[in-house]
C-alpha cells in the first residue's frame, strides 16, 4: 500500500552523521552507489572473531576476548542496518557498543567500535550459519494453539520457539503462570538460533532452540523490557541524513501507531492520518490523508518525511528507537520514543 499525497522530493545534502567515525564506502561499478553489506558469516584474520549478519537485519557474534589462554567464546547479537549513501552498517549488541563497518568489497569489510580508534578486517566466507553453540538468553516467553513465540530483548524480535529440546519446559512454565496470551513469562534459558523448515513449507527459517529453562522471572516490564511500535508517541528525529531539531513552541515532528491497525501523526504543521499493516519486520503505510494548511517554514520537512513514509517497507526497534527502512534497509527516518501527547 502506499500513501496517496503526490509531493515534490527534496534532496539533503550528506549530512554529518557519523562524522570522524567512519569515512565513505568504496563505489561499484554502477557509478555513485556504494556498497552495501552482503549478509553472511564473517570471520577476522586471526579467528578470534566470528559475525553472522542476516538479511532479517539481525547479527550474531562470537569473540575470544583472552588472547593468552583457551577460553570459550563470548557471545552477542543485536540488529545492523546501512547508513544512506555511506556503505557504512551499523551493528548494535546487547552491551550497548556500536560498532561501523565500513564496506571495503562484497568479500571484506573493516570494523570499528563507537569508542575506540582500534579497527579490524572481516573477510565474508559463506551464507549466514548460525553460531549453534550454547548460551544463556533472557526471553519472554508465550505460546498459543501451538504457534510459541519467544520475544527476546537484544534483538527486539519475537522469535519462533522450535518445538523440541527443552520446550516441553518452558511451555510447562508459562501454562503453571497463570497467564494468557499476549502476556509474556520472562525466563532465563539456554539457547540459541538454528535454521529450520518453516511450518508452511515455505523455506527455512530461523527458530530459538532453548535447551534448558534455567529459571522463571516475575512478569513485568521490569523482566522484560519492552517499546512497542503501537501505541509510542514516536519523536522525528532524524529524515534521511539531516537531523531535525525541536522548534521552540511548537509540536514534535511525531507518528503514532494504534492497535487497530490505524496511525495518525504531525508533519509538522499538518495532521496525517491512515492505516498501516504489518508483518514481522514488514510495515506498509497509508493511503494516508492530511490536512492542508501552509507552512513555508517546515514544508521541506513535511515533504520528506510523506516521501519517506511512501517509501517504507520495514521497521526495526533498537532500544527505544524506531528505524523506517525501505526493503533492503535503507533507514529513511529514525523516531525517538517520548511521553504519548
Amino acid at each position: 500500500m502506499k500513501a496517496s499525497l503526490s509531493l515534490p522530493v527534496v534532496l539533503f545534502s550528506v549530512a554529518g552523521l557519523m562524522a570522524g567515525c567512519a569515512s565513505k564506502g568504496p563505489v561499484d561499478g554502477g557509478g555513485d552507489r556504494t556498497l552495501p553489506l552482503s549478509p553472511g558469516t564473517y570471520t577476522s584474520e586471526d579467528e578470534r572473531q566470528v559475525w553472522a549478519f542476516w538479511e532479517n537485519g539481525m547479527f550474531e557474534r562470537s569473540i575470544v576476548r583472552d588472547e593468552t589462554a583457551e577460553a570459550d567464546p563470548q557471545f552477542d547479537w543485536g540488529q545492523w542496518h546501512d547508513i544512506n549513501g555511506m556503505g557504512v552498517a551499523i551493528a548494535r549488541g546487547g552491551d550497548a557498543s556500536r560498532y561501523f563497518l565500513d564496506v571495503q568489497s562484497a568479500e571484506a569489510v573493516t570494523l570499528k567500535r563507537s569508542e575506540s580508534a582500534d579497527a579490524s578486517v572481516l573477510y565474508r566466507e559463506d551464507d549466514a550459519e548460525p553460531l549453534e553453540t550454547e548460551r544463556p538468553m533472557t526471553v519472554c516467553f508465550m505460546t498459543q494453539a501451538d504457534a510459541p513465540l519467544a520475544y527476546e530483548p537484544r534483538t527486539r524480535r519475537n522469535w519462533p520457539v522450535q518445538m523440541e529440546a527443552a520446550y516441553p519446559q518452558l511451555e510447562a512454565a508459562y501454562s503453571g503462570s497463570g497467564l494468557q496470551p499476549p502476556a509474556r513469562l520472562p525466563m532465563q534459558v539456554t539457547a540459541h538460533w538454528i535454521m529450520d523448515d518453516a511450518p508452511e513449507g515455505s523455506g527455512d527459517v530461523l527458530y530459538l532452540r532453548a535447551v534448558a529453562l534455567d529459571a522463571i522471572m516475575e512478569p513485568g516490564e521490569e523482566n522484560c523490557p519492552q517499546v512497542g511500535l503501537q501505541k509510542t508517541y514516536w519523536v522525528l528525529k532524524t529524515l534521511g541524513n539531516e537531523s531535525i531539531e525541536p522548534v521552540q513552541g511548537k509540536r514534535d515532528v511525531h507518528i503514532v501507531f494504534d492497535a487497530e491497525r490505524k496511525l495518525s501523526g504531525l508533519a509538522g504543521c499538518n495532521r496525517f492520518s491512515g492505516p498501516y499493516a504489518r508483518s514481522k519486520d514488514s510495515l506498509a503505510l497509508g493511503p494516508l490523508a492530511s490536512t492542508r494548511m501552509m507552512c513555508p517554514d517546515r514544508a521541506g520537512t513535511e515533504n520528506a518525511l510523506f516521501v519517506a513514509l511512501d517509501r517504507t517497507q520495514r521497521f526495526a526497534i533498537e532500544g527505544e528507537t524506531l528505524l523506517l527502512m525501505t526493503e533492503d534497509g535503507k533507514v529513511l527516518a529514525q523516531f525517538q520514543a517520548g511521553m504519548l501527547k
